[in-house]
């Protein structure tokens, strides 16, 4: 985890992570939207060093140059008043098909569950 100063530093912490090899998966929270090239430079970087990079976005907020786009939102599980019950949205991808699938964070074994069938 870094904290950086701004968002210009937070692209080039990502930047070098992504191109290092040294981690397989590294995400960033930014706040304003990606330029053409900011988003350009982190997909090679990621490719270089055979990384996927996430950067959570504000709703509404996209970049050009993402492969894919996802929405994340919370579902209500009567079940568990602590329910970790997402569904996660493909809603952009330049290669493939979209889908939608509830997804459910188990924090014993540290992983996510699929917990239906992929649709809309």
């Amino acid at each position: 985890m870094a904290r950086t100063g701004s968002q210009a530093e937070t692209l080039g912490v990502a930047e070098e992570a992504l191109r290092s090899r040294a981690m397989p998966f590294v995400m960033i929270e930014i706040h304003r939207p990606l330029t053409l090239k900011e988003g350009q430079r982190l997909q090679l970087a990621a490719r270089t060093g055979s990384s996927i990079g996430l950067c959570i976005l504000p709703e509404g907020m996209g970049s050009n140059s993402a492969e894919t786009r996802w929405r994340v939102i919370p579902v209500f599980d009567r079940q568990r008043e602590d329910s970790t019950l997402m569904r996660w949205e493909i809603i952009k991808n330049k290669t493939g098909t979209l889908g939608a699938w509830n997804v459910q964070w188990e924090p014993k074994t540290r992983h996510l569950h699929v917990v239906s069938s992929p649709g809309k």
